[in-house]
């Protein structure tokens, strides 16, 4: 993860959910399917991509296609829903996955709340933002049936 300037963590708690999804905390993120190959997205917001995450993934849970986006780039994952699966397209590359929409809500919860998780243990102020509520507050929707 790469660290916050010295600024940035003494204003944690104060910072704006944009500051803190666009500016604040870049990873090396990994994706995969069984369809295809696992591959790395270095320098990728964390708190912004988790977000995009749970919105998309929410969108799916009703039955509406969801998008993910790249901060950093035009790339996108595309989550179309039908009856029970999913089918996940990415922009970069024809190659199709599917996979049933409770295993794309339980893998997506998951990687939120590692997300999540982490960032808290490095930097225990983030939850004094109210952006980790609201975030908090998405993974519990996502959770309920």
């Amino acid at each position: 993860m790469k660290q916050p300037t010295e600024r940035q963590l003494a204003r944690l708690d104060l910072a704006s959910e944009m500051d803190l999804r666009y500016s604040y905390f870049s990873v090396n993120i990994s994706l995969g399917m069984r369809e295809f190959e696992r591959e790395s997205f270095p320098g990728t917001p964390a708190l912004d991509f988790a977000f995009c995450v749970l919105a998309a993934v929410e969108n799916v849970r009703r039955g509406n296609p969801g998008r993910i986006s790249f901060t950093e780039n035009d790339l996108l994952i595309n989550l179309v829903p039908a009856a029970t699966k999913v089918t996940v397209e990415r922009s970069w590359d024809p190659t199709i996955a599917t996979c049933s929409i409770d295993e794309l809500v339980a893998t997506s919860r998951e990687f939120c709340r590692n997300v999540i998780d982490f960032t808290v243990q490095k930097y225990p102020d983030f939850q004094k933002n109210p952006f980790f509520a609201r975030m908090k507050k998405m993974q519990a929707e996502l959770s309920s049936d």
